[in-house]
């Protein structure tokens, strides 16, 4: 394929996962937290990088990996949020689908990118800085007997406190990526759901990070993915939440009020990365006024 012909816009957040989220014109009302600004916009021009999954081997564009996403993950979206939507069962496949997805979409995007680089980071360093004092110690270090004590110092300064860059080939996070998917699929679609709808007039939220991990009450431990002691949330679409919560297979259908859909919504903006997407601006803009007022 031509590098013409790949797509540069590569969403972390699928069109089709955004349409349910947006207004009767299928409009998103968007509030950028950096910025602390609110715009409404399209699905197809939200939530996307440019060449995000694009690898390039010799100079060549690879977009495997933005079409495994389209294809193999992305379609599995709407099938199954149509039996739901519709209260009809679904399969095991299903089930298998929407833990597709939803594991996906956590690991795919810019905030999940960003904390395995972090990570690669402080790895890097904190070895760097162990190789170093090796070296120092051992009269092993290289060019030291060329290095005055100031020069010296100032080399020992910057390596212990870490004043250098590191860059991570972005080929490294999409591994993880798909490296830690199957463990993560295989734990949702191991658990038990809850599928919660909003009342009439109430509308869920969501964001560029959906997957919500709330840690149980009175439990000291937890990890970060959520495979102990958490509960979690992720929006399906503007009328329907999912909680998934303990080990199990059951699948419970529940109804929020509307006092209930405004905690979930302000969890959601909470663990957001930069962007909020819903279908109400009036909504949007009361729900970042409370979390302002709420943070004093």
């Amino acid at each position: 394929m031509s590098s013409s012909n790949i797509p540069k816009k590569q969403h972390y957040v699928p069109q089709t996962y955004l349409q349910k989220f947006s207004d009767e014109e299928n409009y998103l009302h968007i509030y950028d937290i950096k910025t602390n600004q609110f715009r409404k916009q399209r699905p197809q021009s939200t939530g996307y990088g440019k060449h995000f999954y694009t690898i390039e081997h010799d100079g060549i564009k690879d977009p495997f990996i933005e079409h495994f996403l389209a294809n193999e993950v992305d379609s599995k979206y709407v099938n199954v949020i149509n039996k739901i939507e519709n209260s009809k069962l679904f399969s095991d496949e299903d089930r298998l689908n929407l833990s597709t997805f939803i594991a996906f979409q956590h690991l795919r995007t810019p905030a999940q990118r960003e904390n395995y680089n972090s990570m690669v980071t402080k790895f890097h360093k904190t070895r760097v800085q162990f190789e170093f004092l090796y070296r120092k110690n051992t009269g092993t270090l290289k060019d030291m007997d060329n290095m005055s004590k100031a020069e010296l110092a100032e080399l020992e300064r910057i390596v212990d406190e870490g004043e250098y860059g590191v860059s991570v080939p972005k080929g490294h996070s999409l591994k993880f990526m798909f490296d830690f998917a199957d463990k993560m699929i295989s734990f949702i679609n191991n658990q038990n759901w809850v599928i919660v709808k909003a009342p009439t007039k109430s509308r869920f939220i969501t964001s560029d990070n959906p997957y919500c991990m709330l840690k149980v009450k009175d439990v000291a431990e937890w990890e970060g993915y959520g495979l102990i002691n958490t509960n979690k949330f992720f929006p399906l679409t503007s009328d329907f939440l999912l909680v998934i919560t303990g080990k199990g297979s059951k699948v419970i259908n529940f109804k929020f009020n509307s006092s209930q859909v405004r905690t979930q919504n302000l969890l959601t903006i909470m663990q957001a990365n930069r962007n909020l997407y819903s279908p109400n601006e009036k909504l949007l803009k009361r729900l970042v006024e409370d979390m302002r007022k709420s943070k004093g």
